[in-house]
Protein backbone atom coordinates (compact mmCIF):
# COMPACT_ATOMS: atom_id res chain seq x y z
CA UNK A 1 0.00 0.00 0.00
CA UNK A 2 1.71 2.75 -0.87
CA UNK A 3 1.38 5.80 1.52
CA UNK A 4 0.69 9.68 1.25
CA UNK A 5 4.28 11.39 0.40
CA UNK A 6 5.04 13.64 3.89
CA UNK A 7 3.94 17.63 3.44
CA UNK A 8 6.38 20.17 2.56
CA UNK A 9 7.08 22.64 5.93
CA UNK A 10 7.09 25.65 5.49
CA UNK A 11 8.26 28.41 8.40
CA UNK A 12 6.90 31.81 8.44
CA UNK A 13 8.94 34.68 10.28
CA UNK A 14 7.21 38.04 10.27
CA UNK A 15 8.22 40.97 11.35
CA UNK A 16 9.70 44.69 11.23
CA UNK A 17 13.60 43.22 10.93
CA UNK A 18 14.53 46.99 11.83
CA UNK A 19 17.04 45.32 11.55
CA UNK A 20 17.43 41.78 11.42
CA UNK A 21 19.99 40.47 13.68
CA UNK A 22 21.26 36.83 14.91
CA UNK A 23 18.51 36.99 17.17
CA UNK A 24 16.51 35.86 14.01
CA UNK A 25 18.44 33.87 12.01
CA UNK A 26 19.13 31.60 15.65
CA UNK A 27 15.61 30.98 15.34
CA UNK A 28 15.40 30.29 12.24
CA UNK A 29 18.21 27.65 12.25
CA UNK A 30 17.18 25.72 15.64
CA UNK A 31 13.63 25.72 14.00
CA UNK A 32 14.53 24.27 11.06
CA UNK A 33 16.89 21.33 12.69
CA UNK A 34 13.95 20.87 15.20
CA UNK A 35 10.88 20.52 12.64
CA UNK A 36 13.24 19.75 9.70
CA UNK A 37 11.96 22.40 7.49
CA UNK A 38 11.38 22.52 3.99
CA UNK A 39 12.09 26.24 3.74
CA UNK A 40 11.69 29.69 6.00
CA UNK A 41 10.16 32.35 4.95
CA UNK A 42 11.12 35.81 6.34
CA UNK A 43 8.66 38.36 6.27
CA UNK A 44 9.22 41.72 6.38
CA UNK A 45 5.70 43.93 7.64
CA UNK A 46 4.86 47.07 5.83
CA UNK A 47 3.05 49.46 7.92
CA UNK A 48 2.88 48.31 11.99
CA UNK A 49 -0.72 48.00 13.43
CA UNK A 50 0.24 47.39 16.46
CA UNK A 51 3.29 48.50 17.16
CA UNK A 52 5.49 51.69 16.54
CA UNK A 53 6.15 52.10 12.94
CA UNK A 54 9.71 51.33 11.70
CA UNK A 55 12.45 53.29 12.08
CA UNK A 56 13.76 52.42 8.56
CA UNK A 57 12.06 52.43 5.15
CA UNK A 58 10.47 48.85 4.16
CA UNK A 59 12.98 48.97 1.29
CA UNK A 60 15.90 49.48 3.75
CA UNK A 61 14.72 46.64 5.86
CA UNK A 62 14.11 44.66 2.46
CA UNK A 63 17.65 45.01 1.40
CA UNK A 64 19.17 43.97 5.06
CA UNK A 65 17.14 41.24 5.15
CA UNK A 66 18.58 40.06 1.89
CA UNK A 67 22.32 40.65 2.86
CA UNK A 68 21.67 38.40 6.06
CA UNK A 69 20.43 35.60 3.85
CA UNK A 70 23.28 35.86 1.51
CA UNK A 71 24.58 32.13 1.49
CA UNK A 72 21.58 30.49 3.14
CA UNK A 73 20.31 29.60 -0.42
CA UNK A 74 21.29 25.63 0.47
CA UNK A 75 18.64 26.10 3.93
CA UNK A 76 15.81 27.16 1.51
CA UNK A 77 16.21 30.90 3.50
CA UNK A 78 13.55 33.56 1.65
CA UNK A 79 12.78 36.67 1.48
CA UNK A 80 9.12 37.31 1.43
CA UNK A 81 8.16 40.87 0.37
CA UNK A 82 4.53 40.27 -0.24
CA UNK A 83 3.68 42.29 2.61
CA UNK A 84 5.58 45.78 0.95
CA UNK A 85 4.89 44.74 -2.51
CA UNK A 86 0.73 44.50 -1.27
CA UNK A 87 1.04 48.12 0.73
CA UNK A 88 -0.60 49.30 3.71
CA UNK A 89 -1.31 48.49 7.27
CA UNK A 90 0.65 44.61 7.32
CA UNK A 91 -2.30 41.59 8.39
CA UNK A 92 -0.73 38.15 8.65
CA UNK A 93 -4.06 36.59 7.84
CA UNK A 94 -4.11 38.55 4.77
CA UNK A 95 -0.32 36.90 3.96
CA UNK A 96 -1.21 33.59 5.34
CA UNK A 97 -4.10 33.56 2.85
CA UNK A 98 -1.42 34.58 0.14
CA UNK A 99 1.13 31.80 0.65
CA UNK A 100 -2.01 29.24 1.31
CA UNK A 101 -3.04 30.07 -2.30
CA UNK A 102 0.64 29.33 -3.54
CA UNK A 103 1.71 26.41 -1.47
CA UNK A 104 -2.18 24.38 -1.55
CA UNK A 105 -0.58 20.93 0.03
CA UNK A 106 2.41 22.46 2.46
CA UNK A 107 2.11 22.43 6.32
CA UNK A 108 2.45 26.06 6.81
CA UNK A 109 4.20 27.04 10.52
CA UNK A 110 3.38 30.60 11.95
CA UNK A 111 5.95 31.11 14.09
CA UNK A 112 5.13 34.40 16.91
CA UNK A 113 6.68 35.22 20.35
CA UNK A 114 4.95 35.09 23.50
CA UNK A 115 4.32 38.88 23.49
CA UNK A 116 2.66 38.49 20.04
CA UNK A 117 0.12 35.44 21.30
CA UNK A 118 -0.73 37.69 24.42
CA UNK A 119 -2.78 40.18 22.25
CA UNK A 120 -3.42 37.46 19.68
CA UNK A 121 -7.37 38.81 20.18
CA UNK A 122 -6.38 41.91 18.94
CA UNK A 123 -4.74 40.67 15.58
CA UNK A 124 -7.34 40.83 12.06
CA UNK A 125 -9.28 37.64 11.56
CA UNK A 126 -7.04 35.88 14.90
CA UNK A 127 -8.68 32.65 14.88
CA UNK A 128 -8.58 32.37 11.28
CA UNK A 129 -4.68 31.90 11.30
CA UNK A 130 -4.87 28.23 12.26
CA UNK A 131 -7.58 27.32 9.70
CA UNK A 132 -4.39 28.29 7.55
CA UNK A 133 -1.18 27.47 9.53
CA UNK A 134 -0.12 25.85 12.50
CA UNK A 135 0.85 28.28 15.25
CA UNK A 136 4.81 27.63 16.87
CA UNK A 137 4.64 29.51 19.85
CA UNK A 138 8.50 30.98 20.34
CA UNK A 139 9.13 31.25 24.38
CA UNK A 140 10.48 34.37 25.89
CA UNK A 141 11.75 34.89 29.06
CA UNK A 142 9.45 36.82 31.24
CA UNK A 143 6.30 35.91 29.64
CA UNK A 144 3.80 33.38 30.04
CA UNK A 145 0.69 32.46 27.63
CA UNK A 146 -2.76 33.68 28.90
CA UNK A 147 -4.70 31.24 31.39
CA UNK A 148 -8.05 32.54 30.74
CA UNK A 149 -10.15 33.93 27.74
CA UNK A 150 -10.82 33.11 24.60
CA UNK A 151 -7.36 33.05 23.21
CA UNK A 152 -5.95 30.50 26.35
CA UNK A 153 -9.38 28.50 25.31
CA UNK A 154 -8.20 27.71 21.36
CA UNK A 155 -4.43 27.43 22.24
CA UNK A 156 -5.60 24.57 24.93
CA UNK A 157 -8.12 23.01 22.48
CA UNK A 158 -4.90 22.96 19.67
CA UNK A 159 -2.39 22.32 21.69
CA UNK A 160 0.21 19.63 20.36
CA UNK A 161 2.83 17.88 22.15
CA UNK A 162 4.54 15.51 19.89
CA UNK A 163 6.33 17.08 17.02
CA UNK A 164 5.90 13.89 15.00
CA UNK A 165 2.25 14.37 15.09
CA UNK A 166 2.40 18.05 14.45
CA UNK A 167 2.46 17.93 10.36
CA UNK A 168 -0.35 15.00 9.92
CA UNK A 169 -2.46 18.45 8.76
CA UNK A 170 -1.63 21.58 6.87
CA UNK A 171 -2.31 23.38 10.05
CA UNK A 172 -4.65 23.94 12.52
CA UNK A 173 -2.40 23.12 15.79
CA UNK A 174 -0.80 24.90 18.46
CA UNK A 175 3.48 23.80 19.49
CA UNK A 176 5.65 25.32 21.66
CA UNK A 177 9.28 26.05 21.08
CA UNK A 178 11.91 26.37 22.96
CA UNK A 179 15.41 28.24 21.53
CA UNK A 180 18.61 29.23 22.83
CA UNK A 181 17.96 32.80 25.34
CA UNK A 182 19.77 35.29 23.80
CA UNK A 183 19.15 38.82 24.96
CA UNK A 184 19.08 40.28 21.62
CA UNK A 185 16.94 42.43 19.91
CA UNK A 186 16.44 45.44 17.26
CA UNK A 187 15.26 47.61 20.06
CA UNK A 188 18.98 47.39 21.15
CA UNK A 189 20.51 47.69 18.21
CA UNK A 190 19.38 50.98 17.24
CA UNK A 191 19.73 52.52 20.76
CA UNK A 192 23.36 51.48 20.52
CA UNK A 193 24.02 52.95 17.14
CA UNK A 194 22.30 56.37 18.19
CA UNK A 195 24.54 56.52 21.00
CA UNK A 196 27.66 56.19 18.68
CA UNK A 197 27.77 52.48 20.25
CA UNK A 198 29.01 49.03 18.03
CA UNK A 199 26.36 46.69 17.64
CA UNK A 200 29.10 43.96 15.98
CA UNK A 201 28.50 40.38 16.94
CA UNK A 202 24.85 41.24 17.11
CA UNK A 203 24.36 41.22 13.33
CA UNK A 204 26.00 40.65 10.26
CA UNK A 205 28.73 42.18 9.23
CA UNK A 206 26.78 43.12 6.21
CA UNK A 207 23.97 44.15 7.71
CA UNK A 208 25.67 46.71 10.03
CA UNK A 209 27.86 48.00 6.97
CA UNK A 210 25.07 48.70 5.18
CA UNK A 211 23.14 50.74 8.10
CA UNK A 212 26.34 52.71 8.41
CA UNK A 213 26.29 53.73 4.87
CA UNK A 214 22.60 54.75 5.12
CA UNK A 215 23.14 56.39 8.26
CA UNK A 216 19.98 54.48 9.09
CA UNK A 217 19.62 54.92 12.82
CA UNK A 218 21.39 58.46 13.81
CA UNK A 219 21.91 59.60 16.85
CA UNK A 220 18.78 61.98 18.45
CA UNK A 221 18.37 65.67 16.21
CA UNK A 222 20.21 64.02 13.28
CA UNK A 223 18.22 63.99 9.70
CA UNK A 224 17.05 60.57 9.33
CA UNK A 225 17.10 59.24 5.47
CA UNK A 226 13.55 58.29 4.18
Amino acid sequence: MSTAPALKKIAVIGGAFDPIHFGHLRLALELQEELLLSEVRFVPLNQAVHKYQPHAGSHHRLAMLKLALIGQQAKNWLADDCEIQRGGPSYMVDTLRELRAEVKEASLLLCLGYDAVCHLDTWKEWRQLLDLAHLVIISRPGYQLPFSGEVAQVLNERKQVKKDRLFAEKAGSVYEFKMTALNISSTKIRHLMESGLSAKYLLPDAVMDYIQAHHLYNRPGEKRPS
